[in-house]
């Protein structure tokens, strides 16, 4: 795997784990019109998120064990990364890395939950 692949993949990890109460929600409206059973409804719930937990795990093995931090976009803005007629991305470079942190450590926790307790998934729908 040559670098600009490793890159597209860290940036789709990423997306995914901002984008989990979206794609959760979707996996979920099309596993409730495939399984009628309960039993498989719920196995198949625990198996969306034991694949999202791996998701997480990789992003915050990103900030982690990487260069990657909270910090690196400031860090890449200082360097002169960005030249002063782009400073509209200023903002971007500064809040991604936090958004992705933060997000990956809630929806983490959220999937966890729902990993130990399936039938909560069935419970938040009904209300």
């Amino acid at each position: 795997m040559n670098i600009f692949e490793s890159i597209l993949v860290n940036i789709l990890m990423c997306t995914l784990a901002v984008i989990y109460p979206w794609v959760h929600g979707f996996l979920i409206a099309i596993g409730e019109d495939i399984f009628k059973e309960n039993i498989k409804l719920l196995s198949y719930f625990k198996m969306i998120n034991i694949f999202y937990m791996l998701i997480f795990i990789f992003v915050i093995s990103l900030f982690a064990l990487t260069d990657f931090s909270l910090l690196s976009g400031w860090e890449f803005f200082k360097e002169g990364g960005l030249d002063a007629k782009n400073t509209v991305w200023v903002p971007v470079f500064i809040i991604f890395p936090t958004v992705i942190l933060l997000s990956t450590i809630i929806y983490g926790k959220e999937s966890y939950t729902r990993i130990m307790n399936p039938k909560s998934i069935l419970i938040e729908e009904n209300d």
